[in-house]
């Protein structure tokens, strides 16, 4: 996984919704630097940490160290076009992307790729932070044989004026769920239920957290009827706004070169939010000469959804990335990034970029935003509008799209959230427990 940090905008955009000051950019990248364990930047680097959880790594920073970097031709082709071919290319392909320098966000180069990575190349992930804390003995139990099918509400009144989230109703049971290829048809699992003494927190990401909640009562009154699914909320919102970036291969033909690949970042004539735009990540590989990835940073498309295909848990949602959808003209035309004199790309490069394109960043299905936003689905601080005891809190909470890559930035809303959840229990602000929900 490719650690690459969102531009200040897409964090300064989440405070400019909510009036959450948390939100501001200079905020989150303190979040950054509390939760990183870096090990390839030099101690005390601005804008990094050094004793946190989430590892990082530059694979070229240990090859540079037994010696000069060499590139290849594209690598050298994209530092004149950038302007940076006076630069040594050992300094390019080691260049730290998430350097915290004023113009970070409009600075077309190549540079090194970060990873998601412990000090000696082994990838990292969420499964290490959380197996890490079972082994330490936490108070946490994990199981790989559920599947959460509905959180439960107490409407009762014992438990606050808003339905009050109280717990979960789950399947137990192997490869239940449509979407795992080693399902056995018909096999409905067990049916069991947990309850919650403060909160319930949903995480099933940008496709399942709005499939769970919908399957609970909190979507569109009109969908949610479709599926005679019982309506604890009308929250049009929720599975709506699905963003995602754009991505497309290039193939190209001859020889780069052999040497060490770097990536580069660059803005286009389009850029969205007036900064870099554009990430290419490629090398040369049997059986083709040269590939690149091309990646659509700062996506404007949010017409997107998820909604449901029945009532059933065990089904897949319906997913629709809604790509180049209307009035999202500028990802197509940064896409092409060769406009005709009218300013627009031709019809033949639109065809063939949809054709290509493909997407594997899902985002913002559940979007935080401001109160008086009907479309909003959280708060800023990740709660479910119109009920009690509820929040989510995975990539389909952003506002926008955050940047290139959204899994830095899930790490980090992650680490918000859970600093948030225990300023309120220091605070006494928490929701009390509701005794009426306990079980007898």
């Amino acid at each position: 996984m490719v650690c690459w940090l969102p531009s200040d905008s897409d964090w300064d955009h989440h405070y400019n919704v909510t009036g959450d000051e948390t939100w501001k950019a200079e905020n989150m990248h303190k979040i950054f630097a509390k939760i990183e364990k870096n090990n390839y930047a030099e101690a005390g680097s601005p804008g990094h940490g050094f004793d946190g959880y989430f590892q990082t790594n530059m694979g070229a920073m240990a090859q540079a160290r037994g010696g000069a970097l060499q590139g290849n031709k594209v690598m050298e082709a994209y530092a004149k076009e950038f302007g940076v071919d006076d630069w040594d290319m050992t300094d390019l392909l080691t260049r730290d992307p998430n350097e915290m320098v004023a113009d970070r966000d409009q600075i077309s180069s190549i540079f090194g790729l970060v990873n998601h990575q412990y000090a000696n190349g082994q990838r990292y992930s969420s499964r290490d932070y959380v197996k890490a804390a079972v082994d330490a003995g936490d108070p946490i139990t994990v199981s790989l044989t559920s599947l959460a099918t509905k959180v439960l509400f107490d409407t009762s009144g014992d438990c606050g004026d808003k339905p009050r989230a109280v717990g979960v109703e789950y399947l137990e049971g192997k490869s239940l769920y449509a979407g795992d290829s080693r399902r056995v048809a018909g096999d409905a699992g067990t049916k069991k239920t947990v309850k919650a003494k403060r909160e319930v927190i949903v995480s099933g990401g940008a496709f399942n957290s709005p499939q769970l909640l919908l399957l609970s009562g909190i979507g569109a009154k009109e969908h949610l009827e479709e599926f005679d699914i019982p309506v604890v909320v009308d929250l049009p919102g929720v599975g709506q706004h699905l963003m995602d970036n754009q991505e497309m291969p290039i193939i190209g033909t001859g020889s780069a070169g052999s040497g060490t690949t770097g990536v580069a970042m660059f803005k286009t004539n389009f850029p969205a939010y007036d900064e870099r735009d554009m990430f290419l990540m490629g090398g040369p590989g049997a059986p083709l000469p040269y590939g690149v990835s091309m990646v659509k940073g700062s996506s404007v498309n949010n017409k997107g959804w998820v909604k449901l295909r029945s009532a059933d848990p065990q089904d897949t949602p319906e997913i629709n990335f809604n790509h180049y959808a209307e009035g999202s003209d500028a990802d197509i035309q940064a896409m092409a990034d060769t406009p005709d004199e009218n300013g627009s790309c031709g019809q033949d490069d639109i065809d063939w970029i949809h054709k290509q394109t493909f997407g594997h960043h899902p985002t913002s299905s559940n979007k935080i935003g401001a109160d008086d936003d009907p479309m909003a689905v959280l708060d800023s601080k990740f709660r479910v509008r119109g009920v009690a005891g509820l929040r989510v809190v995975d990539a389909s909470a952003f506002a926008r799209i955050p940047g290139i890559f959204p899994s830095a930035p899930t790490f980090m809303i992650s680490q918000k959230a859970s600093d948030e959840m225990i300023a309120e229990i220091e605070a006494g602000e928490a929701i009390e427990v509701c005794e009426a929900a306990l079980p007898e």
